[in-house]
């Protein structure tokens, strides 16, 4: 089994624990009983390869019949059928579809993102943050990955991310502590510093960094900062972040940044209402 199935296997093991199927009274019922269902999609959505969702049902000894062909936006349509005991169904019916229908919110969101950058042609990347829902990071930044969005950090050791509490914590001297962290950090690791204005970023421009990112900076101030990173030299990767929703991305689009950073494709991304219904023989 390779790491990825087994991290996703394991972590939806730790879903039905909370659940507690081993005590489901139907498992007296429908033991011997064999069925076929169907996952139905009840409104508008993006639905990506749903490979993971494979993975959990052979798991559980459930075989699928059939799969949504190819990824896209669908609407009330039938999007997986399986096959196999009906206990074993009936046990994860609910940790499925709760994580299916979060999943493909999260999917949703960022291919309409994703999307609008295209529109713009501008190049920019459309990137998760770190927030996420403990203890769903994985599905989530797989969500985002296969809607055509950028993880950004998976966790802490990707990069070092200076921002405002660090500096604070050093004493305030913003060019000591990058300059500290270029020191004694490996060469393979790259620096982001959070900007929160424009003279942060002027004196940020004179240090060894990687990626800037404009924290709550206003489409015009984007413009502003780029033309100031321009004017240095400096070849950086340019990120805007912060407040960022798809009511407001195309004005951050067309500053021409290179990352835009959305907490909300995932803190935000609606519930996919999606059901699990018994096919009548």
């Amino acid at each position: 089994m390779n790491l990825l199935k087994k991290a996703v296997i394991e972590e939806f093991d730790r879903f039905l624990k909370e659940d507690d199927v081993a005590w489901d009274f139907h498992d007296f019922l429908y033991a011997q009983k064999e069925g076929e269902f169907s996952v139905l999609l009840k409104e508008q959505a993006f639905v990506p390869s749903l490979f993971i969702f494979e993975w959990i049902l052979k798991e559980h000894g459930l075989e699928i019949t059939y799969q949504a062909e190819k990824e896209g936006f669908y609407e009330t349509c039938e999007i997986i059928r399986f096959k196999g005991n009906a206990t074993q169904a009936l046990q994860i019916e609910r940790s499925f579809l709760n994580l299916l229908s979060h999943f493909l919110g999260v999917a949703t969101v960022t291919r309409k993102a994703v999307l609008m950058a295209e529109e713009e042609g501008a190049g920019t990347k459309i990137a998760a943050t770190r927030k996420t829902y403990p203890g769903l990071r994985l599905f989530e930044k797989l969500a985002v990955y296969l809607a055509g969005g950028d993880t950004h950090r998976l966790s802490l050791k990707d990069m070092v991310m200076v921002k405002d509490n660090h500096i604070r914590l050093y004493g305030g001297n913003l060019l000591d502590l990058i300059f500290h962290i270029k020191k004694h950090t490996s060469f393979t690791k790259k620096i982001e510093v959070e900007v929160e204005n424009l003279n942060m970023l002027k004196e940020i421009l004179k240090a060894p960094v990687d990626i800037v990112m404009l924290d709550n900076f206003s489409p015009d101030e984007v413009t502003e900062a780029i033309e100031i990173i321009k004017e240095s030299g400096k070849d950086v990767i340019i990120e805007a972040s912060g407040g960022i929703t798809l009511s407001n991305l195309r004005e951050y689009l067309k500053t021409g940044v290179h990352v835009i950073s959305m907490g909300s494709i995932i803190h935000s991304a609606p519930f996919i209402n999606v059901s699990m219904e018994v096919i009548k023989k």
